[in-house]
């Protein structure tokens, strides 16, 4: 090999040894970025775990915290004029001898709740009997139906689950707490909603009125299964026109299966014409009425 020759390797060897020497270091900056990133991940998994941790033992000390306590029953004492004294019932487990239990409630929408202590009774049952604003109403569903043929509309059929006209439902909030020594132990705020107590309050009724051009029919169902205090009384049909009642019709009533009474008429009246407005009225054995209504 000439002395050309043999520089030209000798330069090639070079290059490759420099180009060598610069991809290790090369791969040394990458291999400490990588540890680095590495070195990150892990205190991101160290913090993301103890955060999970945590969360944990907050939802282990919540659901061991509503666990302290069952429900009982609920059930109305006395009604009077808007309001009911109303028996609320609870078992509390690991109950110290000794230990104050406390209800504390109020209306949704207020800001202060009332705290009253609690009766003891037996086997870690307690109870409270409450005050509180009532203004019960049945459980009522109402299905209005309207053929529209021959009442100026296209053929077909209209279908609809009618409002009540009644005011808004009255709900409470109310918590439990135990003061057990110094230390006191608070649970979680439950709703009571007094809806409930309207099952044993009324019968729960499910009617359906049907309106045709000259025709109107009207069906309810009333079910006594819960053993109300309450049952009806009376179930009027009132057809009304221009704001005023031009007719009544009282539904008969008749013994149905299972504990269920039924209650229907019919009336050969022309819609539009004889009246333009219906609603239909229920009296309760207590003498109070409730209404479904609906414009044609």
């Amino acid at each position: 090999m000439d002395k050309k020759g043999t520089v030209i390797i000798v330069g090639l060897c070079i290059v490759v040894l420099l180009l060598s020497c610069i991809n290790l270091a090369s791969i040394s900056r990458l291999n400490s970025r990588l540890a680095e990133l590495q070195g990150h991940l892990d205190a991101l998994r160290t913090e993301m775990h103890a955060e999970l941790s945590g969360i944990t033992h907050t939802v282990q000390e919540m659901e061991e915290q509503s666990r302290w306590w069952e429900p009982g029953e609920i059930e109305i004492m006395e009604v009077g004029p808007g309001q009911a004294s109303v028996k609320l019932g609870w078992y509390i487990k690991e109950y110290r001898a000794g230990s104050k239990v406390f209800i504390n409630y109020r209306l949704q929408g207020e800001e202060q709740y009332t705290a009253l202590e609690a009766e003891e009774g037996s086997g870690g049952y307690f109870y409270a009997i409450l005050d509180l604003e009532f203004r019960p109403q049945p459980l009522w569903t109402h299905i209005f139906s309207r053929s529209e043929h021959g009442l100026g509309s296209v053929p077909g059929e209209d279908k609809k689950i009618a409002g009540s006209d009644s005011e808004p439902r009255l709900q409470y909030e109310y918590y439990l707490s135990i003061l057990e020594g110094d230390a006191i132990r608070v649970g979680n705020v439950e709703i009571l909603s007094l809806d409930k107590l309207s099952y044993t309050y009324y019968s729960f009724l499910q009617s359906y009125t049907e309106v045709e051009k000259d025709r109107v029919y009207v069906h309810l169902q009333e079910e006594l299964d819960m053993h109300p205090r309450h049952t009806l009384r009376e179930v009027c049909l009132e057809l009304c026109k221009g704001g005023g009642v031009v007719k009544k019709v009282f539904l008969q009533e008749s013994e149905g299966p299972d504990k269920v009474m039924e209650w229907e008429a019919e009336a050969g009246v022309k819609a539009g014409e004889d009246y333009d407005y219906l609603r239909l009225v229920v009296t309760f054995s207590d003498g109070n009425s409730f209404l479904r209504s609906e414009s044609l």
